[in-house]
């Protein structure tokens, strides 16, 4: 079953808004906000207000560098912290 695509955008203060493909608007959870700190903003800056990622982006990006981060030993798979 494929995900729908979602686009989230920064709010400012590191707060994430998700719109679904319906229209609707969710508040992003911590464990998104985790992904994309991790992915894009490890180094804790924050994006600018406005910056966007579309669900299929972030995941291109992320399971890579999680992948190479697991197998070089920066991450432990049963305790990935984000």
């Amino acid at each position: 079953m494929e995900m729908e695509d979602y686009l989230v955008t920064h709010l400012g203060e590191g707060k994430f808004q998700v719109k679904m493909e319906n229209g609707e608007i969710k508040e992003a959870g911590s464990n998104l906000c985790g992904m994309i700190r991790y992915t894009y903003f490890e180094d804790y800056s924050l994006p600018e207000i406005g910056w966007e990622v579309t669900r299929l982006k972030l995941m291109e990006d992320y399971l890579p560098k999680m992948q190479q981060d697991v197998l070089s030993g920066k991450l432990k798979p049963n305790k990935i912290n984000y």
